[in-house]
Protein backbone atom coordinates (compact mmCIF):
# COMPACT_ATOMS: atom_id res chain seq x y z
CA UNK A 1 0.00 0.00 0.00
CA UNK A 2 2.72 2.50 0.62
CA UNK A 3 4.67 2.09 -2.60
CA UNK A 4 1.30 3.46 -4.51
CA UNK A 5 1.59 6.62 -2.14
CA UNK A 6 4.75 7.57 -3.00
CA UNK A 7 6.27 10.73 -4.79
CA UNK A 8 3.02 12.47 -3.81
CA UNK A 9 1.73 15.23 -1.53
CA UNK A 10 -0.09 13.64 0.95
CA UNK A 11 -1.75 15.18 3.95
CA UNK A 12 -1.81 13.45 7.38
CA UNK A 13 -4.82 14.75 9.35
CA UNK A 14 -4.62 14.41 13.27
CA UNK A 15 -5.41 16.11 16.20
CA UNK A 16 -4.07 18.92 18.44
CA UNK A 17 -2.31 16.37 20.89
CA UNK A 18 -1.08 13.75 18.91
CA UNK A 19 0.59 15.12 15.57
CA UNK A 20 3.81 15.96 16.62
CA UNK A 21 4.13 13.04 18.18
CA UNK A 22 2.65 11.22 14.90
CA UNK A 23 4.05 12.99 11.90
CA UNK A 24 7.47 12.53 12.10
CA UNK A 25 6.69 7.99 12.64
CA UNK A 26 4.23 8.94 8.61
CA UNK A 27 7.16 10.82 7.45
CA UNK A 28 9.65 8.35 7.74
CA UNK A 29 7.07 5.58 6.91
CA UNK A 30 6.88 7.99 3.55
CA UNK A 31 10.25 8.80 3.07
CA UNK A 32 9.69 9.39 -0.67
CA UNK A 33 6.74 11.51 -0.19
CA UNK A 34 6.13 14.93 0.67
CA UNK A 35 3.97 14.86 4.12
CA UNK A 36 1.80 17.61 5.40
CA UNK A 37 0.23 17.39 8.61
CA UNK A 38 -2.39 19.53 9.32
CA UNK A 39 -4.68 19.64 12.15
CA UNK A 40 -8.25 19.24 11.57
CA UNK A 41 -10.27 22.33 12.82
CA UNK A 42 -13.34 22.82 10.31
CA UNK A 43 -12.70 23.72 6.32
CA UNK A 44 -9.98 21.46 4.27
CA UNK A 45 -11.21 22.51 0.94
CA UNK A 46 -9.16 25.20 0.64
CA UNK A 47 -5.81 23.70 2.34
CA UNK A 48 -6.23 20.78 -0.34
CA UNK A 49 -6.98 23.09 -3.56
CA UNK A 50 -3.98 25.39 -2.38
CA UNK A 51 -1.54 22.49 -2.10
CA UNK A 52 -2.13 20.21 -4.57
CA UNK A 53 -2.43 17.33 -2.67
CA UNK A 54 -3.61 14.06 -4.42
CA UNK A 55 -3.02 11.38 -0.71
CA UNK A 56 -5.21 12.00 2.58
CA UNK A 57 -4.54 9.87 5.13
CA UNK A 58 -6.54 10.00 8.59
CA UNK A 59 -5.00 8.55 11.74
CA UNK A 60 -7.21 5.86 12.60
CA UNK A 61 -9.13 6.48 15.93
CA UNK A 62 -8.16 9.87 16.34
CA UNK A 63 -11.54 11.28 15.87
CA UNK A 64 -15.19 10.87 16.86
CA UNK A 65 -17.89 9.39 14.58
CA UNK A 66 -19.00 13.62 14.02
CA UNK A 67 -15.40 14.51 13.30
CA UNK A 68 -14.82 11.76 11.03
CA UNK A 69 -17.65 12.29 9.38
CA UNK A 70 -17.22 15.75 8.78
CA UNK A 71 -13.94 15.03 6.86
CA UNK A 72 -14.77 11.95 5.13
CA UNK A 73 -17.42 13.88 3.31
CA UNK A 74 -15.98 17.11 2.48
CA UNK A 75 -13.05 15.09 0.95
CA UNK A 76 -15.62 12.71 -1.28
CA UNK A 77 -17.52 16.13 -2.27
CA UNK A 78 -14.19 16.98 -3.74
CA UNK A 79 -13.74 13.58 -5.32
CA UNK A 80 -10.79 12.66 -3.09
CA UNK A 81 -11.10 9.11 -1.29
CA UNK A 82 -9.43 9.08 2.38
CA UNK A 83 -7.50 5.95 3.92
CA UNK A 84 -6.92 5.31 7.16
CA UNK A 85 -3.35 4.96 8.54
CA UNK A 86 -2.63 3.26 11.30
CA UNK A 87 -0.25 3.77 14.00
CA UNK A 88 0.69 1.30 16.72
CA UNK A 89 4.02 0.67 18.69
CA UNK A 90 5.07 -1.74 16.28
CA UNK A 91 3.96 -0.86 13.03
CA UNK A 92 2.15 2.07 10.79
CA UNK A 93 -0.33 0.13 8.13
CA UNK A 94 -2.94 2.22 5.33
CA UNK A 95 -6.47 0.85 5.43
CA UNK A 96 -9.15 1.52 3.25
CA UNK A 97 -12.06 3.40 5.09
CA UNK A 98 -14.99 1.11 5.29
CA UNK A 99 -18.65 2.14 5.70
CA UNK A 100 -18.85 0.62 9.26
CA UNK A 101 -16.02 2.39 10.18
CA UNK A 102 -18.56 5.98 9.31
CA UNK A 103 -21.38 4.22 11.21
CA UNK A 104 -20.63 2.87 14.85
CA UNK A 105 -17.61 3.48 17.08
CA UNK A 106 -17.33 0.09 19.30
CA UNK A 107 -16.36 1.10 23.05
CA UNK A 108 -15.79 -2.08 25.18
CA UNK A 109 -14.65 -0.26 28.12
CA UNK A 110 -12.90 -2.45 30.96
CA UNK A 111 -15.74 -1.24 33.32
CA UNK A 112 -17.97 -3.30 31.60
CA UNK A 113 -15.74 -6.24 31.54
CA UNK A 114 -15.74 -6.08 35.20
CA UNK A 115 -19.26 -6.53 35.30
CA UNK A 116 -19.41 -9.61 33.08
CA UNK A 117 -16.77 -11.17 33.80
CA UNK A 118 -17.68 -12.74 37.18
CA UNK A 119 -21.31 -13.98 35.85
CA UNK A 120 -19.61 -15.49 32.86
CA UNK A 121 -16.51 -17.09 34.75
CA UNK A 122 -16.76 -21.00 35.34
CA UNK A 123 -20.37 -21.09 34.34
CA UNK A 124 -22.05 -23.84 31.29
CA UNK A 125 -23.22 -22.14 28.87
CA UNK A 126 -25.46 -23.10 25.11
CA UNK A 127 -25.64 -20.92 22.09
CA UNK A 128 -28.35 -21.82 19.80
CA UNK A 129 -27.43 -20.51 16.08
CA UNK A 130 -24.04 -20.62 16.97
CA UNK A 131 -23.15 -20.64 13.51
CA UNK A 132 -24.79 -18.08 12.67
CA UNK A 133 -23.14 -13.69 12.70
CA UNK A 134 -24.48 -13.30 16.24
CA UNK A 135 -24.15 -16.53 17.66
CA UNK A 136 -20.62 -16.93 16.91
CA UNK A 137 -19.43 -13.70 18.00
CA UNK A 138 -21.12 -14.96 21.25
CA UNK A 139 -18.95 -17.72 20.59
CA UNK A 140 -15.92 -15.55 20.74
CA UNK A 141 -16.60 -13.25 23.21
CA UNK A 142 -18.03 -15.68 25.51
CA UNK A 143 -14.91 -17.51 25.82
CA UNK A 144 -12.67 -14.79 26.66
CA UNK A 145 -14.60 -14.87 30.44
CA UNK A 146 -12.89 -18.39 31.24
CA UNK A 147 -16.66 -20.49 31.13
CA UNK A 148 -16.63 -23.91 32.28
CA UNK A 149 -18.11 -24.84 29.12
CA UNK A 150 -19.82 -23.70 26.52
CA UNK A 151 -22.12 -25.62 24.32
CA UNK A 152 -22.21 -24.58 20.44
CA UNK A 153 -25.98 -25.24 18.95
CA UNK A 154 -26.89 -25.09 15.19
CA UNK A 155 -28.76 -27.08 12.83
CA UNK A 156 -26.79 -26.28 9.71
CA UNK A 157 -23.89 -29.09 10.02
CA UNK A 158 -21.69 -27.33 7.35
CA UNK A 159 -21.41 -23.93 8.82
CA UNK A 160 -21.30 -25.59 12.75
CA UNK A 161 -17.88 -27.42 10.86
CA UNK A 162 -16.54 -24.11 9.85
CA UNK A 163 -17.06 -22.73 13.34
CA UNK A 164 -15.37 -25.68 15.21
CA UNK A 165 -12.40 -25.23 12.66
CA UNK A 166 -12.43 -21.65 13.42
CA UNK A 167 -12.99 -22.00 17.18
CA UNK A 168 -10.70 -24.82 18.22
CA UNK A 169 -10.69 -25.17 22.04
CA UNK A 170 -11.28 -27.55 24.74
CA UNK A 171 -14.22 -26.19 26.71
CA UNK A 172 -16.39 -25.75 23.71
CA UNK A 173 -18.34 -28.65 22.25
CA UNK A 174 -19.86 -28.32 18.87
CA UNK A 175 -23.67 -30.10 19.01
CA UNK A 176 -25.34 -30.33 15.19
CA UNK A 177 -29.54 -30.53 16.56
CA UNK A 178 -33.35 -28.11 15.76
CA UNK A 179 -34.19 -26.21 18.48
CA UNK A 180 -37.70 -27.46 17.56
CA UNK A 181 -37.09 -30.84 18.04
CA UNK A 182 -37.97 -32.10 21.44
CA UNK A 183 -35.80 -35.45 21.64
CA UNK A 184 -32.84 -33.69 20.43
CA UNK A 185 -33.13 -31.31 23.02
CA UNK A 186 -33.56 -33.66 26.01
CA UNK A 187 -30.45 -35.08 25.09
CA UNK A 188 -28.44 -31.98 24.81
CA UNK A 189 -29.78 -30.74 28.43
CA UNK A 190 -29.77 -34.34 29.52
CA UNK A 191 -25.66 -34.41 28.83
CA UNK A 192 -25.14 -30.50 30.00
CA UNK A 193 -26.15 -28.88 33.06
CA UNK A 194 -26.45 -24.98 32.15
CA UNK A 195 -25.91 -22.36 33.97
CA UNK A 196 -27.05 -19.93 30.86
CA UNK A 197 -28.99 -19.93 27.58
CA UNK A 198 -28.54 -17.54 25.04
CA UNK A 199 -31.01 -17.71 22.55
CA UNK A 200 -30.07 -16.73 18.69
CA UNK A 201 -31.18 -19.44 16.58
CA UNK A 202 -33.89 -17.61 14.32
CA UNK A 203 -35.70 -17.59 10.97
CA UNK A 204 -34.76 -14.51 10.56
CA UNK A 205 -34.83 -12.88 6.63
CA UNK A 206 -38.00 -10.78 6.69
CA UNK A 207 -38.86 -11.75 2.92
CA UNK A 208 -38.76 -15.52 3.35
CA UNK A 209 -40.85 -15.50 6.38
CA UNK A 210 -43.30 -13.90 4.33
CA UNK A 211 -43.45 -17.13 2.00
CA UNK A 212 -42.93 -19.11 4.82
CA UNK A 213 -45.65 -18.74 7.78
CA UNK A 214 -45.58 -21.80 9.35
CA UNK A 215 -41.48 -22.83 9.27
CA UNK A 216 -41.28 -19.28 10.80
CA UNK A 217 -43.64 -19.03 13.84
CA UNK A 218 -42.38 -22.80 14.52
CA UNK A 219 -38.76 -21.68 14.81
CA UNK A 220 -39.14 -18.37 16.33
CA UNK A 221 -42.18 -19.15 18.70
CA UNK A 222 -42.82 -22.47 19.32
CA UNK A 223 -38.31 -23.21 19.20
CA UNK A 224 -38.36 -20.72 21.64
CA UNK A 225 -40.92 -21.86 24.23
CA UNK A 226 -39.55 -25.28 24.03
CA UNK A 227 -36.06 -24.32 25.22
CA UNK A 228 -38.01 -21.86 27.60
CA UNK A 229 -39.52 -25.65 29.04
CA UNK A 230 -35.96 -26.74 28.84
CA UNK A 231 -34.23 -24.33 30.75
CA UNK A 232 -37.06 -24.12 33.71
CA UNK A 233 -37.12 -27.71 33.98
CA UNK A 234 -33.46 -27.97 33.86
CA UNK A 235 -33.05 -25.53 36.39
CA UNK A 236 -30.66 -22.84 34.14
CA UNK A 237 -30.24 -19.33 35.95
CA UNK A 238 -30.72 -17.51 33.07
CA UNK A 239 -32.02 -17.02 29.09
CA UNK A 240 -31.44 -14.49 27.34
CA UNK A 241 -33.67 -13.89 23.96
CA UNK A 242 -32.17 -12.54 20.88
CA UNK A 243 -34.78 -10.10 19.72
CA UNK A 244 -34.73 -7.73 16.91
CA UNK A 245 -36.36 -3.95 16.29
CA UNK A 246 -38.97 -5.72 13.76
CA UNK A 247 -41.07 -6.69 16.88
CA UNK A 248 -41.96 -3.21 17.69
CA UNK A 249 -45.42 -3.28 15.94
CA UNK A 250 -44.50 -5.51 13.66
CA UNK A 251 -45.87 -5.52 9.70
CA UNK A 252 -44.20 -8.77 8.79
CA UNK A 253 -44.04 -12.35 9.83
CA UNK A 254 -40.47 -12.52 11.15
CA UNK A 255 -41.55 -9.30 13.04
CA UNK A 256 -45.22 -10.87 14.57
CA UNK A 257 -43.37 -14.00 15.11
CA UNK A 258 -40.04 -12.67 17.53
CA UNK A 259 -43.04 -10.18 18.90
CA UNK A 260 -44.80 -13.00 20.09
CA UNK A 261 -41.89 -14.86 21.63
CA UNK A 262 -40.91 -11.57 23.27
CA UNK A 263 -44.41 -11.74 24.79
CA UNK A 264 -44.49 -15.00 25.61
CA UNK A 265 -41.22 -14.80 28.09
CA UNK A 266 -42.39 -11.56 29.18
CA UNK A 267 -45.18 -13.56 30.39
CA UNK A 268 -42.87 -15.73 32.77
CA UNK A 269 -42.30 -13.04 34.74
CA UNK A 270 -45.46 -13.51 36.19
CA UNK A 271 -44.84 -17.54 37.03
CA UNK A 272 -42.36 -18.76 40.14
CA UNK A 273 -39.83 -20.08 37.98
CA UNK A 274 -35.61 -21.08 38.64
CA UNK A 275 -35.21 -19.26 35.26
CA UNK A 276 -34.28 -15.64 34.70
CA UNK A 277 -35.91 -14.20 31.12
CA UNK A 278 -33.93 -11.52 29.53
CA UNK A 279 -34.62 -9.96 26.45
CA UNK A 280 -32.13 -8.07 24.21
CA UNK A 281 -33.57 -6.09 21.17
CA UNK A 282 -30.94 -5.49 17.85
CA UNK A 283 -30.98 -3.34 15.19
CA UNK A 284 -29.65 -4.32 11.65
CA UNK A 285 -26.29 -6.49 12.19
CA UNK A 286 -23.42 -5.15 9.94
CA UNK A 287 -21.93 -7.59 7.67
CA UNK A 288 -24.46 -10.51 8.49
CA UNK A 289 -25.89 -12.68 5.98
CA UNK A 290 -28.99 -10.70 5.95
CA UNK A 291 -27.04 -6.83 6.01
CA UNK A 292 -27.65 -5.17 2.97
CA UNK A 293 -24.02 -3.62 3.47
CA UNK A 294 -22.52 -6.79 2.01
CA UNK A 295 -25.03 -6.94 -0.82
CA UNK A 296 -24.10 -3.31 -1.84
CA UNK A 297 -19.96 -4.86 -1.75
CA UNK A 298 -20.88 -7.55 -3.80
CA UNK A 299 -22.30 -5.30 -6.32
CA UNK A 300 -19.51 -2.77 -6.24
CA UNK A 301 -17.15 -5.09 -7.03
CA UNK A 302 -19.31 -6.60 -9.74
CA UNK A 303 -19.63 -2.89 -11.17
CA UNK A 304 -23.47 -3.28 -11.61
CA UNK A 305 -25.93 -0.92 -9.92
CA UNK A 306 -26.56 -1.10 -6.58
CA UNK A 307 -30.12 -2.01 -5.22
CA UNK A 308 -32.20 -0.09 -2.63
CA UNK A 309 -35.46 -1.08 -2.03
CA UNK A 310 -36.96 2.54 -1.62
CA UNK A 311 -35.51 6.01 -1.34
CA UNK A 312 -36.63 6.65 2.06
CA UNK A 313 -36.02 3.27 3.92
CA UNK A 314 -34.12 3.85 7.15
CA UNK A 315 -32.63 1.11 9.69
CA UNK A 316 -30.64 1.38 12.58
CA UNK A 317 -27.24 -0.31 12.93
CA UNK A 318 -25.15 -2.25 15.43
CA UNK A 319 -22.01 -3.95 14.64
CA UNK A 320 -21.97 -8.03 15.73
CA UNK A 321 -19.38 -7.20 18.73
CA UNK A 322 -21.46 -4.56 20.21
CA UNK A 323 -24.45 -7.35 19.77
CA UNK A 324 -22.74 -10.45 21.83
CA UNK A 325 -21.70 -7.11 23.98
CA UNK A 326 -24.97 -6.82 24.76
CA UNK A 327 -26.09 -10.46 25.64
CA UNK A 328 -23.14 -10.56 27.98
CA UNK A 329 -24.36 -7.46 29.98
CA UNK A 330 -28.02 -8.44 30.15
CA UNK A 331 -26.80 -11.32 31.46
CA UNK A 332 -24.82 -10.24 33.83
CA UNK A 333 -27.12 -7.45 35.47
CA UNK A 334 -31.00 -8.60 33.82
CA UNK A 335 -33.92 -9.33 36.12
CA UNK A 336 -36.47 -11.56 34.94
CA UNK A 337 -38.37 -9.99 32.56
CA UNK A 338 -36.15 -7.30 31.58
CA UNK A 339 -36.16 -6.14 28.12
CA UNK A 340 -32.29 -4.56 26.88
CA UNK A 341 -32.01 -2.28 23.68
CA UNK A 342 -29.06 -1.29 22.50
CA UNK A 343 -28.29 2.86 21.76
CA UNK A 344 -27.72 3.17 18.42
CA UNK A 345 -28.56 6.39 18.11
CA UNK A 346 -30.43 7.67 14.88
CA UNK A 347 -31.87 4.83 12.02
CA UNK A 348 -29.45 5.45 8.90
CA UNK A 349 -30.86 6.26 5.25
CA UNK A 350 -30.22 2.94 2.87
CA UNK A 351 -29.88 5.42 0.10
CA UNK A 352 -27.59 7.31 1.53
CA UNK A 353 -25.35 4.61 2.36
CA UNK A 354 -25.05 3.22 -0.93
CA UNK A 355 -24.51 6.48 -2.11
CA UNK A 356 -21.40 7.02 0.08
CA UNK A 357 -20.11 3.13 -0.60
CA UNK A 358 -19.77 4.15 -3.96
CA UNK A 359 -17.85 7.60 -2.89
CA UNK A 360 -15.44 5.19 -0.82
CA UNK A 361 -14.83 2.94 -3.98
CA UNK A 362 -13.84 5.93 -6.08
CA UNK A 363 -16.72 5.78 -8.46
CA UNK A 364 -18.86 8.73 -9.25
CA UNK A 365 -22.39 8.81 -8.52
CA UNK A 366 -24.52 8.59 -11.77
CA UNK A 367 -28.08 8.74 -11.93
CA UNK A 368 -27.92 4.84 -12.87
CA UNK A 369 -25.49 4.24 -9.84
CA UNK A 370 -28.55 3.37 -8.44
CA UNK A 371 -32.19 2.00 -8.96
CA UNK A 372 -34.92 1.54 -6.76
CA UNK A 373 -36.48 -2.41 -6.70
CA UNK A 374 -39.67 -1.76 -4.19
CA UNK A 375 -40.39 -2.57 -0.60
CA UNK A 376 -40.29 -6.58 -0.26
CA UNK A 377 -42.90 -8.08 1.52
CA UNK A 378 -43.10 -8.22 5.13
CA UNK A 379 -40.93 -4.53 5.37
CA UNK A 380 -41.45 -1.46 7.06
CA UNK A 381 -39.93 1.77 5.57
CA UNK A 382 -38.78 2.33 9.03
CA UNK A 383 -38.18 0.68 12.24
CA UNK A 384 -38.58 1.64 16.01
CA UNK A 385 -36.59 0.60 18.95
CA UNK A 386 -39.12 0.34 21.51
CA UNK A 387 -42.81 1.40 21.69
CA UNK A 388 -43.31 5.55 22.03
CA UNK A 389 -45.27 5.10 25.20
CA UNK A 390 -42.44 3.13 26.82
CA UNK A 391 -40.38 3.78 30.09
CA UNK A 392 -36.90 3.90 29.64
CA UNK A 393 -34.21 3.17 32.34
CA UNK A 394 -30.33 3.96 32.31
CA UNK A 395 -28.00 0.97 32.81
CA UNK A 396 -24.09 0.60 33.85
CA UNK A 397 -23.57 0.31 30.42
CA UNK A 398 -23.59 4.01 28.92
CA UNK A 399 -24.80 2.68 25.01
CA UNK A 400 -27.38 0.12 26.51
CA UNK A 401 -31.14 0.98 27.89
CA UNK A 402 -33.39 -0.57 30.02
CA UNK A 403 -37.13 -0.44 28.23
CA UNK A 404 -40.28 -1.42 29.92
CA UNK A 405 -43.26 -1.44 27.27
CA UNK A 406 -46.52 -1.29 28.52
CA UNK A 407 -48.98 -4.33 27.41
CA UNK A 408 -52.04 -6.28 27.66
CA UNK A 409 -52.14 -10.08 28.95
CA UNK A 410 -55.09 -11.55 27.73
CA UNK A 411 -56.22 -14.48 29.52
CA UNK A 412 -56.70 -17.26 26.74
CA UNK A 413 -53.00 -16.35 25.67
CA UNK A 414 -51.78 -20.48 26.19
CA UNK A 415 -54.61 -21.30 24.06
CA UNK A 416 -54.10 -19.07 21.44
CA UNK A 417 -50.51 -20.21 20.91
CA UNK A 418 -52.40 -23.87 20.94
CA UNK A 419 -54.44 -23.21 18.08
CA UNK A 420 -51.58 -21.60 16.30
CA UNK A 421 -49.11 -24.62 16.82
CA UNK A 422 -51.89 -26.52 15.10
CA UNK A 423 -52.50 -24.72 12.01
CA UNK A 424 -48.70 -24.83 11.98
CA UNK A 425 -48.69 -28.90 12.06
CA UNK A 426 -51.19 -28.83 9.35
CA UNK A 427 -48.96 -26.10 7.17
CA UNK A 428 -51.91 -24.12 7.29
CA UNK A 429 -49.89 -20.82 6.20
CA UNK A 430 -53.09 -18.37 5.69
CA UNK A 431 -54.90 -19.76 9.05
CA UNK A 432 -51.28 -19.33 10.80
CA UNK A 433 -51.05 -15.84 9.26
CA UNK A 434 -54.72 -14.53 10.80
CA UNK A 435 -53.79 -16.42 14.03
CA UNK A 436 -50.41 -14.74 14.95
CA UNK A 437 -52.29 -11.76 14.00
CA UNK A 438 -55.04 -12.25 16.33
CA UNK A 439 -53.04 -13.06 19.05
CA UNK A 440 -50.72 -9.64 18.71
CA UNK A 441 -54.25 -7.39 18.35
CA UNK A 442 -54.87 -8.53 21.62
CA UNK A 443 -51.93 -7.21 23.27
CA UNK A 444 -52.62 -3.31 21.80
Amino acid sequence: MASGLLQKNIVFIDTITTIEKNHPLIADFFSDAKILPVVFSGNLADFLSKNKIQKVLIRKGAFSLRELNQIVNQLLKLEMVPFFVKITAKKISVEKIRIQDLMIREDFSHKNKSVIHPAISQKTILITGAAGSVGSELLIQTAQYQPQKIVALDKDAKRLKLLEKKVATQFVDFVHADITDRKQLEKVFKKYHFDYLFHSAAFKFVPEAESHPSETVITNIFGTILLAEMAQNHNCEVFVNISTDKAVHPFGIMGKSKRCAELFLLNRKKSPSPTRFVITRFGNIIGSRGSVIPVFERQIQKNVPLTVTHPVMKRFFMSVKQAAEMVLFATATGNSGDLFVYDMGKPFSVKRIAEKMISLSGKKITSSSIIYSSVRPGEKLSEQLYDSKAIVFPTKHKKIIRVEEIHKSPANFDDLLQVLQRACSKKQDKKVVEILSEILSKYE
